[in-house]
């Protein structure tokens, strides 16, 4: 598990400019004319989630400010943030999607119960896919990963009755990556030219947590890497339904 999650992390989504833009000069109007094809296409009977992984699989944007927000859907050129640009896209949707199946995917991860979730891959397209891949396992799997460890250093130092502990992300940080979150998160934007601040905005702690997991990868060794996968995938409830679950069940 640990390797094809490494080997899946190496590869890189912008060498397929069909994706996504480098240069992300495109101008609006494409972006406009790909949502009216959307909407066009389900008003003339696609199924709507089917519409709406092939808008994403021909979306080309890395990132984009819309209405004010900065969306980044492309983290360090090889982790796709699906939900995100789904969130972006079905804004634009709301008289054709029911509330109900919006807040389903979008809060959820899950699309309607009769959705085949095996098309996801070749609708999405194998870069893409391969970036959700990505996604999963670098954000995830690594934000339940942090989580499990904690738990797990607070539960010892209760049943040592040492009672509270300072300050128990460090630890978790230095338990899961060999160094405290100050310095790790210096060398975060050192790393990716983030401007150093002492708020995290949603895009920096999606980056942060990606980056953090390509982090263990490099000073871990794969039995590391399976095993701490492992573990957090068994705290992990994937329903069949979710936008997941074809990584998880190896669909499609």
């Amino acid at each position: 598990m640990g390797k094809n999650t490494k080997d899946a992390m190496e590869n890189n989504l912008y060498s397929d400019n069909r994706h996504f833009n480098t240069d992300n000069l495109i101008k609006s109007n494409s972006t406009d004319k790909l949502i009216q094809t959307l909407r066009y296409s389900i008003k003339s009977g696609t199924y709507w989630p089917q519409a709406l992984i092939q808008a994403m699989g021909s979306w080309s944007l890395p990132n984009e400010t819309y209405k004010g927000r900065e969306y980044v859907y492309l983290i360090h050129g090889e982790c796709f943030n699906m939900l995100l640009l789904a969130e972006r896209l079905m804004a634009e949707l709301q008289d054709l999607i029911s509330f109900t199946d919006i807040e389903n995917l979008l809060f959820n991860s899950e699309f309607p119960e009769d959705f085949d979730l095996s098309t996801l891959k070749s609708e999405l397209g194998v870069t893409k896919y391969r970036g959700h891949v990505n996604f999963f396992y670098g954000v995830i799997v690594e934000e339940k990963l942090q989580y499990i460890v904690e738990q797990e250093i607070e539960k010892r130092y209760y049943s040592n009755g040492i009672g509270d502990i300072n300050n128990p992300s460090n630890k978790t940080f230095q338990k899961l990556y060999k160094a405290t979150f100050d310095n790790l998160y210096i060398k975060f934007c050192i790393d990716t030219s983030v401007t150093k601040t002492k708020m995290f905005y949603f895009n920096d702690y999606i980056k942060f947590t990606y980056w953090l997991f390509k982090y263990r990868i490099n000073i871990s060794d794969g039995a590391k890497i399976a095993s701490d996968t492992k573990k957090a995938l068994k705290h992990i409830t994937i329903k069949p339904q979710s936008c997941f679950a074809p990584v998880l069940f190896q669909l499609g």
